[in-house]
């Protein structure tokens, strides 16, 4: 793909460039090249390189309200500070159709990579936790079990003992029946 130019990788030092600057690169790319499919890893840096020239909300929001005029499909990465713990320190999931979580978590003795989904805007999404896999050569990608017993995951506090909460499994057959 990178050889027929269906693909293309560009890397940005975002210490080394301007809000505007950034914008025009990706309108070129979508305007005059075709893309469809933008992903911005991470936005971290974007955020450290925006902070300079106003609000990094407010340059993402254009980012992406323009993105979606286009009918691109916008993928973007956000590390979380440490290895427990949700940040979200730009406030920005109001952008975002849909927001996943991919963490470490340890799990019967191993360090395994989970993967939720968050946020869905609209229709139905499973709430479950599941292990993320990732294997080289194809197929690499698989999205695991369902991680029953994972407690306490989303937080820094004790889990619940004995919860008389409803399971994930039956919250689901609940809301499909």
């Amino acid at each position: 793909m990178l050889q027929d130019g269906s693909l293309k990788f560009s890397h940005i030092n975002p210490l080394q460039i301007y809000p505007d600057e950034f914008l025009a690169r990706v309108r070129q790319d979508v305007e005059k090249d075709g893309r469809r499919f933008v992903v911005i890893d991470g936005l971290r840096g974007y955020q450290i390189a925006m902070q300079e020239y106003g609000t990094p909300l407010a340059h993402l929001h254009n980012l992406t309200t323009y993105l979606k005029g286009q009918g691109v499909t916008t993928f973007m990465t956000n590390a979380n500070e440490g290895l427990n713990g949700l940040t979200n320190e730009m406030e920005m999931s109001h952008l975002a159709d849909n927001i996943f979580l991919m963490r470490y978590a340890e799990f019967e003795g191993c360090l395994i990579k989970v993967v939720g989904c968050l946020k869905k805007r609209s229709g139905y999404f499973e709430p479950e936790l599941r292990e993320l896999v990732l294997r080289p050569g194809p197929g690499g990608v698989v999205i695991g079990r369902v991680l029953k017993d994972l407690r306490g995951f989303l937080s820094t506090t004790r889990p619940m003992e004995n919860s008389s909460l409803p399971s994930c499994e039956a919250q689901f057959q609940s809301e499909t029946a």
